[in-house]
């Protein structure tokens, strides 16, 4: 009997990329991961299969698994300012409930128990930077009156969203009366501007 010949079975190989894609594919791979699954449950190696990119390239390109996360979040949060921007106000209700914005509140939360310095990390803030425009452009209010009301709202949205069920906050129906509520104020302080 003649010997038999082993078959192997050839891996696909990576086409070549420039930086700039990779870093965008471990970016995209690292938000849809998050989306899916547990923080803790994402990996290095998880990201770069899913992105087709070599899992080393996360630490050449970005430093470390959380400096990749920090990127995601920039893109998360510049994504939800420029639906902030484009977004009719009846849908604005909906914010909280949108999986990027849920995404960005759990991932800011977990980069700041990580020890993350978030305030040098994001200098910029573009969904605050969104809201106050809004605010300001829509509704007519002042500009340090917009800018203090945005940020009165992204906090109370971010409690709400990760601390509602401590406050008896029983699901989207108790957080869209109480974001009709945040409206009158919002309406309010238009009509009322601070001194």
């Amino acid at each position: 009997m003649p010997p038999t010949k082993k078959m192997t079975v050839k891996t696909k190989r990576r086409s070549p990329i420039t930086r700039a894609e990779g870093e965008r594919r471990l970016i995209d791979a690292s938000i849809q991961l998050l989306l899916e699954k547990p923080f803790k449950d994402v990996g290095v190696r998880d990201i770069a299969l899913r992105a087709d990119v070599n899992h080393g390239f996360v630490h050449t390109w970005f430093g470390s698994k959380e400096d990749l996360f920090i990127a995601a979040l920039k893109q998360v949060l510049n994504t939800l300012g420029d639906r902030v921007t484009a977004m009719p106000n009846a849908q604005m209700l909906a914010v909280p409930f949108d999986p990027y914005t849920q995404l960005a509140i759990k991932l800011t939360t977990w980069l700041k128990l990580e020890g993350v310095d978030l305030k040098s990390a994001f200098p910029t803030h573009p969904v605050n930077d969104a809201l106050a425009d809004r605010y300001e452009n829509q509704l007519g209010m002042k500009p340090d009156v917009a800018t203090t009301a945005a940020r009165q709202a992204v906090s109370f949205i971010m409690a709400a969203v990760m601390f509602g069920d401590m406050f008896d906050v029983d699901g989207p129906d108790d957080l869209a009366q109480m974001l009709e509520q945040w409206s009158y104020t919002i309406g309010l302080l238009v009509k009322y501007p601070p001194a």
